[in-house]
């Protein structure tokens, strides 16, 4: 997991991206990776596909913009983690696609869990919450624990939940 953590935060570096919200979409596009909404059902919130050595991000455009941007980078950490920008055996008639399956391999969960952790780094960068972070208990030093996690959701445009896990995955308490 620390791998898909440190290439998250190479691509902001690279990008030189140091503001919140994580301009996602922006990021995608200027990788020069086709992004485009499709209508995947409820089941299916995003995919990734590489024909002839392109890539295409789609994403549910019927769930949340939170959720929207999470996928994006979720994807996005697929083709950058997992060597689907390379034209090699895991492609099928030269095309790949990776979506969330309910039965999947422990390989398969391992790829997952690696792009979730890809995805929470890049749009919740650890040296930007900090720095949001102090910020806002200095603006709001008497906060409940759940309305700076609110605060901080609403500022790096990602779900409450989403940033409730970083939070503690970063070992940062809403109460420091």
């Amino acid at each position: 997991m620390k791998i898909a953590e440190q290439k998250g935060l190479e691509l902001l570096n690279r990008l030189n991206v140091q503001s919140v919200p994580i301009p996602i979409k922006k990021i995608v596009r200027d990788l020069g990776i086709k992004l485009q909404a499709y209508n995947l059902g409820d089941e299916v919130s995003g995919a990734l596909v590489i024909e002839n050595g392109k890539a295409r991000i789609g994403y549910n455009p019927s769930e949340s913009q939170v959720r929207q941007r999470f996928t994006i980078a979720h994807e996005l950490g697929h083709y950058l983690l997992h060597g689907m920008d390379k034209k090699d055996d895991l492609f099928v008639d030269n095309v790949k696609v990776m979506f969330r399956r309910q039965n999947a391999t422990r390989a398969q969960i391992r790829q997952e869990r690696e792009a979730n952790v890809f995805a929470a780094t890049v749009l919740m960068p650890g040296h930007l919450i900090q720095k949001e972070l102090d910020l806002l208990y200095k603006e709001k030093p008497f906060l409940t624990d759940d309305n700076v996690v609110k605060e901080m959701a609403a500022t790096f445009d990602v779900s409450s939940i989403a940033m409730a896990i970083r939070l503690s995955n970063l070992n940062l308490t809403a109460g420091k």
